[in-house]
């Protein structure tokens, strides 16, 4: 079975990289509280909701000023959307901003009982960045 992955909500990102607010958990999965600070400095939470062709999911993840990587979790309410596909599972997105693309680019993670898998993941923009992005440094 293949389980779809996309996400739509450049406005929940935008308001998230320019307006979230720091805390949360700031780790990765190393355990390691000096890495923790080193690779998240600041970082911004990120929490939202929607719905795809799987179903409906919510969004909770974190983002990073520092090296401005994304990390999501997409949880997919269970007997919502496509029964074949919604296991009510979760999906693990990890991206990084590409300056030369203008999006974050990345991979998607699944393993549920019924599909384990991964591929490429790109999280764009609805509309140009514009103004939003930091002219010096290119970043989001």
């Amino acid at each position: 079975m293949q389980i779809g992955v996309r996400i739509l909500f450049t406005g929940l990102l935008l308001a998230a990289v320019l307006h979230g607010q720091g805390g949360g958990d700031e780790g990765d999965r190393s355990g390691s509280s000096d890495h923790k600070n080193d690779v998240w400095g600041y970082p911004r939470e990120i929490n939202g909701h929607g719905s795809d062709e799987i179903g409906v999911y919510t969004v909770t993840g974190k983002y990073s000023t520092k090296t401005n990587e994304i990390e999501l979790i997409k949880t997919y309410q269970s007997n919502t959307g496509d029964s074949n596909e919604n296991l009510g599972h979760q999906v693990t997105i990890e991206v990084t901003w590409n300056p030369d693309e203008r999006q974050f680019t990345g991979k998607w993670y699944v393993d549920t009982s019924m599909f384990s898998g991964e591929d490429a993941f790109e999280l764009k923009f609805e509309r140009p960045l514009g103004q939003l992005t930091d002219k010096k440094n290119d970043n989001p």
